[in-house]
C-alpha cells in the first residue's frame, strides 16, 4: 500500500536565513548583509575600542528592532551568533615570533656595527670583553627581550590550556560503561557488593 504523500509546505511554512558579517578593516567597522547592495559603515574604530564591542552595540539594536515584534510586522526573529575570532594561541604565538624575529635584528645590526670597528682595535680589546655573547644580549634593548618573555609565557599558557581542555574533552567524551560494569561483576565476585549496598 502506497504512503500517502505529504501536503508540501506552504509558504510561510518554511524558515529562511539572512546572513550578516561584520569586518573590521582600515579603523573601521564594515557590515556585509547578503541582502543589500554592498557594504554599510557602521562605525569608527578607535585606540580605545574594540571592534568587538561595536559590533555588539550593533547586534543589540538589531535584536531590539528585529527580535521583540517592533518593525518585523509582530514576528519574532530568532538569532544565531557564530562569532569566527583570533586562536589566542596563534595570536600568542605571533607576537612571540615578532619578538624573536626583533631580537635577531637587533643582534645582527650590532654585528654589522662590530664589522665597521678597526679589526685592529678589535684584537688588541678581544679579551676584555669575556662572553661577548652576554655582552651582546645586554645591548638588546631590555623592551624587546621583556615583550619576548611576556609573548613566550602566553604562548605556553595556551598550550597548557589546550592541554588541559583536550584532557577534559577526552574525559568528558570517554564511556566508562563497561569500566563501571566490570567493577561491579568484580565486586560482586568478591563479596563485597552487598555490603556496600546495605551500608547505603
Amino acid at each position: 500500500m502506497p504512503r500517502p504523500r505529504k501536503p508540501p509546505p506552504e509558504e510561510g511554512d518554511q524558515e529562511t536565513y539572512h546572513f550578516i558579517s561584520y569586518v573590521p578593516v582600515y579603523s573601521k567597522l564594515w557590515e556585509l548583509d547578503g541582502l543589500k547592495s554592498g557594504p554599510l559603515e557602521v562605525g569608527d574604530m578607535t585606540a580605545t575600542t574594540e571592534w568587538i564591542d561595536i559590533v555588539r552595540q550593533a547586534l543589540r539594536t538589531k535584536m531590539c528592532k528585529y527580535g521583540s515584534g517592533g518593525d518585523s510586522g509582530g514576528h519574532d526573529i530568532r538569532f544565531s551568533l557564530l562569532p569566527i575570532v583570533d586562536d589566542a594561541y596563534e595570536k600568542a604565538n605571533n607576537e612571540w615570533e615578532y619578538w624573536k624575529s626583533e631580537q635577531r635584528q637587533l643582534e645582527q645590526h650590532l654585528e654589522e656595527g662590530w664589522q665597521k670597528v678597526n679589526p685592529s682595535f678589535l684584537s688588541a680589546t678581544a679579551n676584555v670583553f669575556d662572553g661577548g655573547g652576554r655582552q651582546i644580549l645586554l645591548l638588546i634593548s631590555p623592551e624587546c627581550i621583556s615583550n619576548a618573555m611576556k609573548a613566550k609565557v602566553a604562548v605556553e599558557e595556551k598550550m597548557m590550556k589546550a592541554r588541559r581542555d583536550y584532557t577534559d574533552h577526552v574525559k568528558q567524551m570517554h564511556d566508562y560503561k563497561p569500566f563501571f560494569i566490570e567493577f561491579l561483576i568484580y565486586l560482586k565476585d568478591e563479596g563485597l557488593l552487598i555490603g556496600l549496598l546495605a551500608k547505603n
